[in-house]
């Protein structure tokens, strides 16, 4: 994998990271409903905040499984180049 690309992949799971721990939080800390809209806002899906909350920390477990592949590949990248130049 390209450094650049690989290093760009870990800011944007960062980032997703914190977007999903922002959103957790404040669905476990308010009740009621939000709404779900298509991209023409023809239609929408009344939610719980609870599941919101779900399915947050199930998207924060899976993208911090991804940094944790990501860093370790990043890591071994950092040991190779260290063993190639002098």
């Amino acid at each position: 994998m390209d450094i650049k690309k690989l290093l760009r992949e870990i800011n944007d799971i960062e980032i997703d990271i914190n977007c999903a721990k922002h959103i957790a939080a404040k669905a476990k800390n308010s009740e009621g409903y939000s709404y779900i809209y298509n991209d023409r806002c023809s239609s929408h899906l009344r939610v719980k905040h609870s599941i919101i909350a779900e399915i947050a920390e199930r998207q924060l477990e899976m993208a911090q499984s991804k940094l944790n592949k990501l860093i370790e590949a990043k890591e071994t990248a950092e040991k190779v180049i260290k063993v190639l130049l002098p």
